[in-house]
């Protein structure tokens, strides 16, 4: 981390990455209390006026430091500068000078009137599966992250060995990955990515509720609708946590392509276009694309229902039913996915996009997804209690099959394979019975 030796007055020029800059005049100085040296990446001091270490430029440790603030390239070579001031900006003196306070206010963390920066301090709540590889991809992005989990143990073992081995066996992660059992610690990050079971929402709320700033960003990134209720996550986020700003991050990915830096695509849903885009463009990069989207209906209602089809596809496979059966189980399980989303308001373009269709067909094709393995093993006749006490990780389509059978039965919208998934998971009916009733349906014309 940065340190100081003494601080001093400096006068500065320097540029910053987003198009404000900090000029010098003659008729006055811009002054301000800094770090009279700085320590770099590589263990050196470099003192504020060492012109050796801009890369080929004409520059300053003070640029070097101003431009860290601002995300400039060279943060990569200044990471320790970046780390000192998050948390403390405060305490530094600017003298007034408007210029530079702003080119403060934009520093990581901070969410200011006139938009975000590019580099930020992100927090990741949850460290399963997908909450390690969200961070590990964030890592890989060169943003500033905090993994939250509750397990010691695996806090520990994130922290010392740089492995999750309990949700992604083999994987190394980066070792500039902070990981904590203090949920506090999210109180400093200028985004929150909530990655905790769709049933824990309203809890973990709860929880966050002291900690989050108002106007705080924060990214569901579970895939359900609550059971108790039938309320979509972002709905359950305005009841309890209503001083932040939902956004949705869904679509076809597996944790274990993405922790491995494969390249998938996203969609991510906000209902402000603005901060949306801007959301993506910092939690993207080039192996992990990210569109976004003001539809924060029809990305949510995507990936909750499509869970549900999954277990009805490995149902077919875990049967032996053959591949003409999956190939109708998905097609007549995307024509259900459309006539939700109608129903409640989503855009046909989002149906068939990433987070609908995209992920539908992801999920309803491979064995890797918790929700198809989980359909697979009840067709081979394994029993749900079974299954689950088996699983370190949740299958989300079990719980959410019942909010949208009951959503799908108050509206009036023909869901079979929904409501039958349902009906067999909650074990009022068994595989074969469901079966049946599904292929002596009276024939029809095709919507």
């Amino acid at each position: 981390p940065a340190t100081v030796t003494r601080p001093r007055t400096i006068r500065s020029r320097a540029r910053a990455r987003d198009g404000a800059r900090l000029r010098a005049t003659s008729s006055w100085s811009r002054r301000c209390l800094l770090p009279a040296s700085v320590l770099l990446g590589d263990g050196k001091f470099r003192s504020t006026n060492d012109r050796r270490i801009g890369q080929g430029r004409t520059t300053t440790a003070l640029s070097v430091f101003l431009a860290c603030l601002k995300g400039d390239g060279l943060r990569r070579k200044a990471d320790g500068v970046l780390y000192a001031v998050r948390g403390d900006l405060d305490s530094l003196n600017c003298m007034g000078d408007p210029l530079l306070a702003a080119t403060l206010a934009n520093a990581p963390g901070s969410w200011h009137e006139g938009g975000m920066t590019t580099v930020q301090q992100i927090a990741v709540v949850g460290g399963g599966a997908w909450g390690t590889a969200l961070a590990q991809t964030l890592r890989l992005a060169e943003r500033d992250v905090t993994l939250w989990a509750r397990n010691e143990a695996l806090v520990a073992e994130i922290a010392t060995k740089h492995s999750n081995s309990k949700y992604l066996p083999g994987i190394a992660l980066d070792q500039g990955l902070r990981v904590t059992t203090d949920l506090a610690a999210v109180s400093h990050a200028g985004i929150v990515l909530l990655v905790t079971p769709a049933q824990e929402t309203r809890r973990m709320a709860g929880l966050l509720k002291p900690l989050l700033k108002a106007g705080t960003p924060v990214v569901i990134c579970s895939k359900g609708l609550e059971q108790a209720t039938g309320k979509t996550l972002v709905d359950v986020l305005h009841e309890a946590l209503p001083q932040i700003i939902p956004a949705v991050l869904s679509g076809p990915s597996f944790a274990a392509d993405v922790v491995r830096g494969l390249p998938a695509a996203v969609t991510l849903a906000c209902s402000d276009s603005t901060l949306g885009q801007k959301l993506a463009e910092t939690l993207g990069y080039k192996n992990f694309r990210i569109y976004w989207t003001d539809d924060v209906t029809g990305v949510q209602l995507g990936g909750s229902v499509k869970n549900v089809l999954a277990i009805a596809a490995g149902i077919v496979s875990g049967r032996g039913l053959g591949a003409s059966a999956h190939a109708a189980l998905v097609t007549r399980g995307a024509a259900e996915l459309r006539r939700f989303g109608e129903a409640l308001g989503a855009r046909p373009e989002t149906m068939l996009g990433l987070s609908g269709l995209g992920d539908l067909l992801l999920t309803c094709g491979s064995l890797q997804s918790r929700n198809m393995s989980l359909g697979h093993a009840l067709g081979q006749g394994r029993t749900l209690v079974e299954i689950l006490g088996a699983r370190h990780s949740v299958s989300e389509g079990v719980m959410t099959a019942a909010a949208v059978a009951s959503q799908a039965k108050a509206r009036g919208i023909d869901m079979p394979i929904s409501t039958a998934v349902a009906g067999i998971v909650s074990g009022r009916v068994d595989i074969d019975t469901v079966i049946d009733a599904l292929l002596t349906r009276p024939f029809k014309a095709e919507d």
